[in-house]
């Protein structure tokens, strides 16, 4: 039953990767940034449930993903930035 479920997933995540190899550049940064956004939510909220005290590494650098075109420089140290908070969540999880 167990790898029946698996080979599922692995179906429905092959077809979302390959979704995403048809995407134009913008909206594959778009993907990138909304999906780092989501993963720092969720984490946050497992900290908050095992009550740890979690406030997010933030930067001005995170600004710029507001910006219309969003340069290749911008992107990559905002992704940076998301990793580095990540990173921390994760940190802060696991050590307690």
């Amino acid at each position: 039953m167990e790898d029946t479920k698996e080979k599922e997933l692995q179906k429905r995540f092959d077809a979302y990767v390959e979704a995403y190899t048809y995407l134009n550049i913008d909206d594959k940064r778009h993907e990138i940034i909304n999906k780092l956004k989501i993963m720092i939510s969720e984490m946050m909220i497992k900290c908050q449930e095992k009550g740890i005290s979690c406030d997010l590494l933030i930067n001005k650098e995170l600004t710029d993903l507001n910006d219309d075109p969003l340069s290749e420089k911008d992107f990559l140290e905002g992704v940076f930035v998301y990793i580095h908070t990540l990173e921390d969540i994760i940190n802060r999880l696991v050590s307690k």
